[in-house]
C-alpha cells in the first residue's frame, strides 16, 4: 500500500484528487489534510507513516506551502520525501519561488475531474518511478492537461 498525503483547503480539490487517483491505482491510501501544520506534527510525531508523496496547494492559508516545506525539509528524514505543489495560476514569480525550495514537482491546479485524473496519472507515475521531471517539464505537461 502507498500512502499519499493531501494538504488543501478547499474539501472539493481534495475529493478530486481522491476520485482521480482511485481511479489511477487500488493501492493507494490518500490521507487528507485541511492544515499544513497538522501533516508537520503528525509526521514529526511519526503517527503517520511516512508517505510516499505530499500533494499541497500551495497557496494554501496559514503555513502556506513556502512555510511548509522549510519546517518540512529542516528534519534530515524528510530531505528527499517528494513533495509536489500546485497552484491556481502559475507565475514565473511563483515558479522562481519554490524552484529553490527543493519542491519535486508543481503544476497548474486543472479544473475539471478529467484533468486531475490525467495530472495525477502523471505525477504519480513520476514518483513511482523515482524519476523527477524538471520544473518546465510539469509546468508544460499541466497546462496541456487542462480540459
Amino acid at each position: 500500500m502507498r500512502t499519499l498525503i493531501l494538504i488543501d483547503h478547499n474539501k472539493d480539490n481534495l475529493q478530486f484528487m481522491k476520485e482521480a487517483l482511485a481511479s489511477i491505482d487500488d493501492d493507494i491510501q490518500c490521507l487528507s489534510f485541511v492544515y499544513a501544520e497538522e501533516v508537520i506534527t503528525a509526521l514529526a510525531n511519526e503517527t503517520i507513516e511516512m508517505p510516499t508523496a505530499i500533494f499541497m496547494n500551495f497557496n494554501i492559508p496559514g503555513k502556506n506551502g513556502a512555510k511548509f516545506l522549510q519546517e518540512l525539509r529542516i528534519h534530515h528524514k524528510f530531505e528527499v520525501l517528494p513533495v509536489i505543489f500546485y497552484v491556481s495560476k502559475v507565475t514565473l514569480d511563483v515558479v522562481k519561488l519554490i524552484e529553490h525550495l527543493g519542491v519535486t514537482m508543481t503544476f497548474e491546479q486543472p479544473n475539471t475531474i478529467r484533468g486531475w485524473k490525467n495530472i495525477m496519472r502523471e505525477m504519480v507515475t513520476s514518483v513511482y518511478d523515482n524519476a523527477t521531471p524538471t520544473m518546465n517539464r510539469a509546468l508544460e505537461s499541466s497546462s496541456s492537461l487542462l480540459v
